[in-house]
């Protein structure tokens, strides 16, 4: 329990003349009037520290009571406490007491054996509170249950979009027909957002995927309207927004494009890159050609594009470059058909369009190549036949820089960072290899370079407000 003396009211603000003993004098006079009791306050400052003390602590000492009702400048302190010092501002004033329960949370040792205590108050209401409140029974459960999936059904995309009279049948009407995208998360409804262009609020409908589409009636011929889709899964997971389709009711159709002919799109890997071919067919809807190219088989239209969709015309033929197309094998002879391209270590021997090993002895066998300090090179190589060993490439001359020890039969590709004084490029042969090796590629690696592994790539025509049609692919490239 704490009961400590404040001050209820101040009379006066005055200066301390001088102090004797307990008795204080000020430099003006205050009234006292007898039974009642008063207080002083003022500010006690740290006498020694090393940071000088501008704040101080505040102290409250009970004034002796006076059984006469007078004025004066003199003041007798009671109890133990500190002083003021002549020249102090104190405040004086009627006194009262206040009594609380409190706990002690730690004790502080201070100056002069002193003792700081914190205390916070006891609250006993929160007692009563724990006692009224009803408190569930325990489980072990938490959250809620699983739905079938996390994951997004593919962007929907719209096969057909008519107005009008022509289009509908009716001069007010839209129509629409929507076709999910083949992809492992079934789609269970389409959300249809429709609005007038230039306006911020969409409208948006729910409809069952089994409809395959519907009809919107809120426009009135010539009205210019957006539109757009995307699917939900039964889980209630939506994907994102197909592209706005911009319209004018009683114009005519969106022609939505055809897909691409498989037979008329060459993609053919090349170092570091790729070369697409593709010649373009009859259907007037299709006036841009939209790539993607992923390291996953599962297309993403929104992180997938490779830049800005292609302008294209009827019946013409096209090229597009994907990573850097301009690199070349700097290794001679990697068929390994002429056996003076290269410098064999005598475990090995160049017949029949392959390099042989001959198990007994740790063998070498490469070629020059004169390498740039602190770049990356490429290599790829075929190991065949193999039964027990490794084969591992290196960067020699200077500080040798090995890849990583290959000890089963395939094609394989690693990278290599070249250091001062490489000047051969060579595969090492381990003791007890016994298989062949062939098809040996070495390059540079540019910024431009897709990087190594299996890259997939996606052609989808477009007409000219970026209207997709399906996509054809995905088309498999193998990056050394």
């Amino acid at each position: 329990m704490l009961n400590h003396y404040m001050l209820d009211s101040v009379q006066c603000s005055a200066r301390v003349r001088d102090v004797i003993g307990q008795m204080i004098e000020l430099d003006q006079e205050v009234d006292l009037v007898a039974g009642q009791s008063y207080v002083l306050r003022f500010r006690v400052f740290a006498a020694e520290s090393e940071i000088p003390d501008t704040i101080g602590s505040s102290v409250v000492r009970p004034v002796a009571p006076t059984s006469d009702t007078g004025s004066g400048p003199l003041l007798t302190l009671t109890g133990a406490g500190p002083m003021p010092l002549p020249g102090d501002v104190v405040l004086f004033g009627r006194a009262s007491a206040e009594s609380l329960p409190l706990i002690v949370r730690g004790v502080e040792r201070a100056a002069e054996n002193d003792e700081i205590l914190h205390l916070i108050d006891e609250a006993a209401q929160i007692e009563d509170l724990l006692a009224a409140e009803a408190i569930p029974a325990w489980s072990g459960r938490a959250g809620a249950e699983l739905s079938e999936s996390a994951a997004a059904p593919g962007v929907p995309r719209f096969t057909l979009i008519s107005s009008g009279l022509n289009g509908t049948g009716d001069a007010n009407r839209i129509d629409y027909q929507l076709a999910a995208q083949t992809s492992g998360i079934a789609t269970a409804s389409y959300a249809v957002a429709h609005k007038l262009s230039g306006a911020t609020e969409w409208t948006t409908i729910l409809i069952p995927a089994a409809n395959g589409g519907g009809a919107i009636m809120d426009y009135a011929s010539g009205d210019q309207v957006v539109i757009r889709a995307r699917a939900v899964s039964a889980a209630a997971i939506a994907s994102a927004w197909t592209n706005n389709i911009a319209i004018t009711v009683g114009t005519g159709d969106a022609g939505i494009p055809v897909a691409l002919d498989a037979d008329a799109i060459s993609v053919t890997t090349l170092l570091g890159g790729a070369l697409i071919q593709l010649a373009t067919g009859a259907d007037a809807s299709t006036t841009k050609v939209q790539i993607y190219r992923s390291t996953s088989a599962s297309l993403n239209r929104e992180t997938d594009a490779v830049g800005e969709p292609y302008a294209v015309g009827q019946m013409q033929s096209y090229s597009f470059a994907l990573g850097d197309t301009t690199r070349s094998n700097l290794a001679v002879d990697s068929g390994f058909d002429n056996p003076a391209a290269w410098t064999l270590d005598p475990g090995w021997a160049v017949a029949a369009s392959k390099a042989t090993h001959t198990p007994g002895t740790a063998d070498d066998i490469g070629q020059a190549l004169i390498a740039q300090a602190g770049k990356f090179y490429r290599i790829g190589f075929s190991a065949a036949d193999r039964t027990a060993g490794s084969l591992t490439p290196y960067l020699l001359g200077g500080s040798d820089r090995p890849g990583a020890a290959v000890t089963t039969s395939g094609h394989h590709s690693q990278r290599l960072q070249a250091v001062s004084g490489n000047v051969s490029v060579a595969v090492r042969a381990s003791s007890a290899y016994d298989g062949t090796l062939d098809a040996l590629i070495v390059y540079l690696e540019t910024e431009g370079c897709l990087s190594q592994g299996t890259h997939y790539v996606w052609l989808e025509p477009m007409n000219d407000d970026l209207v997709p049609g399906p996509a054809s692919g995905p088309f498999t490239l193998s990056i050394i």
